[in-house]
């Protein structure tokens, strides 16, 4: 079975569809098999690997109203560890078509349920917008990865995500987890940088994890490539931090699944 991890943050910017993209890429370099759900309706994901036809399809919503079956939609990208299941702006739509389902919440969990055995992780990049498709990506995962960009202004923005997730826990499953805070787009010569890991770490130590990632020219390049930056520059920096994000990543989550299992 899947481990399932979901990359969430409610403001834009903060690196969280370059996270989606590289740790997944990290993962199936390391061996693992790798599902990246594109459940963001801007369709960053499958730009960035080049998945050019996510305009005229409408499949994610349509397997999540049961008319379609997704793993028809799972398209093999240039790795051969990672898959992609691309989407379209026809998921802005999700919350008019799926406002009178009932458990409308956990479409996405039910819709993945078919193809969880066939993979090793599932990495689920969504919408920064607190509704429908957020509370279907938290419910479907279980585990939440956080980035977070190292401004004021970001780091206000972690304590509402933090009320949805405790809201989340206590009316629908009590199992959902913030695998890590990842701080992101970090520049150690900045005085306001320096001070908000400084926040970060008195304030989110238990959670914060110990990989961050710098903001580097050679990730913004690999966009223009169709790459991960892990492909794209394997020799830089950004690919080592990305690397060593998903070995710490797995760590937690082979951790916490172990630790279920012995509590069970």
């Amino acid at each position: 079975m899947a481990k399932k991890i979901t990359i969430l943050t409610s403001k834009g910017g903060s690196g969280k569809t370059t996270t989606a993209v590289n740790l997944s890429a990290a993962l199936a370099t390391q061996g693992k098999r790798c599902l990246l759900v594109d459940f963001d309706p801007q369709c960053s994901c499958s730009d960035w690997l080049g998945y050019t036809d996510a305009e005229e399809q409408s499949f994610i919503l349509d397997a999540l109203l049961g008319n379609a079956d997704i793993s028809d939609g799972i398209q093999q990208t240039y790795l051969d560890n990672l898959h992609l299941l691309p989407c379209s702006m026809h998921l802005f739509q999700a919350e008019t078509h799926l406002s009178n389902e009932i458990a409308n919440d956990t479409l996405l969990s039910m819709a993945l349920e078919p193809v969880s055995e066939q993979y090793d992780y599932i990495v689920i990049d969504v919408t920064p917008t607190m509704g429908v498709l957020a509370y279907n990506a938290i419910y479907a995962a279980k585990n939440l990865l956080i980035p977070v960009e190292t401004s004021y202004i970001a780091m206000r923005a972690i304590r509402s995500i933090m009320k949805v997730v405790e809201l989340m826990q206590q009316r629908r499953d009590d199992s959902i987890s913030i695998v890590g805070l990842l701080a992101s787009r970090v520049d150690v010569r900045q005085t306001s940088c320096k001070q908000a890991l400084e926040l970060l770490d008195n304030h989110f130590s238990n959670i914060l994890l110990d990989t961050f990632i710098n903001d580097a020219v050679a990730v913004k390049d690999s966009v223009a490539y169709g790459q991960s930056v892990i492909c794209y520059k394997p020799k830089s920096k950004s690919a080592k931090q990305f690397l060593d994000l998903a070995t710490e990543i797995d760590k937690r989550l082979t951790k916490s699944v172990k630790g279920k299992k012995n509590a069970a």
